[in-house]
């Protein structure tokens, strides 16, 4: 567009606003999911935190929601891919809720959704990845409050919470998983969640950009 025509319009100031108002910002991406789903599963293993988590982590918020297509029925969640799926999704929103870092919830998260096996009690991964994840002394107690969440109402609670977060989910509603949102814009495509990380540095406007960023893009 022509400058002085731009400036005329006011696109100038409202780039400018733009700038100002997302400098040095980190992106927000929330990830709307389910414990069983195989798409879910390859996005978070394979490329949110390989590609965005370990990669970008210092200029992004990571939420993830564990719920997906799952539905209240009489009072009760039921999960897709059945009960086994519903132990996952609460143990993802326990730690979510007792370890709220995304540098102690995301480790502990990568390592669940790459064990899971319909074939193998849950139990026995989360125990497993407890002791594999390296976890800082700080924290040791509310990996106690972990088991206490997901041993009592307090996780079911959590999955109510996280029903109404994923009905809620703007500007679009989800309508299958992994359902993701990027700064208000939904992802819902695969070529697009596939490149997300050269996505998020295209869209970073921050004065130092991670290294990773200049491989990419």
């Amino acid at each position: 567009m022509n400058a002085a025509l731009s400036k005329e319009c006011g696109f100038d100031t409202l780039c400018q606003r733009y700038t100002n108002t997302t400098y040095d910002k980190r992106i927000n991406i929330t990830v709307f999911t389910e414990g069983y789903c195989r798409y879910c599963r390859h996005f978070f293993v394979d490329i949110l935190y390989p590609k965005v988590y370990q990669k970008l982590k210092n200029i992004v918020n990571i939420e993830i929601v564990p719920y997906g297509n799952s539905k209240i029925v009489n009072g009760k969640i039921q999960c897709q891919h059945g009960e086994e799926e519903c132990k996952v999704d609460k143990f993802e929103s326990c730690v979510i809720d007792k370890l709220p870092s995304q540098d102690k919830f995301m480790p502990l998260l990568n390592c669940t959704l790459k064990l899971i096996n319909p074939k193998i009690p849950f139990v026995s991964v989360y125990q497993r990845c407890f002791r594999k994840v390296s976890v800082p002394e700080t924290a040791r107690r509310r990996i106690m409050q972990v088991f206490s969440c997901y041993n009592s109402a307090e996780g079911y609670a959590l999955q109510l919470k996280a029903a109404r977060r994923t009905t809620a989910a703007w500007p679009e509603r989800h309508w299958g998983v992994p359902h993701i949102i990027v700064n208000g814009i939904s992802i819902h495509t695969q070529p697009f969640y596939m490149n997300i990380d050269a996505m998020i540095c295209t869209w970073y406007n921050g004065k130092s950009k991670p290294k990773y960023c200049s491989e990419i893009l």
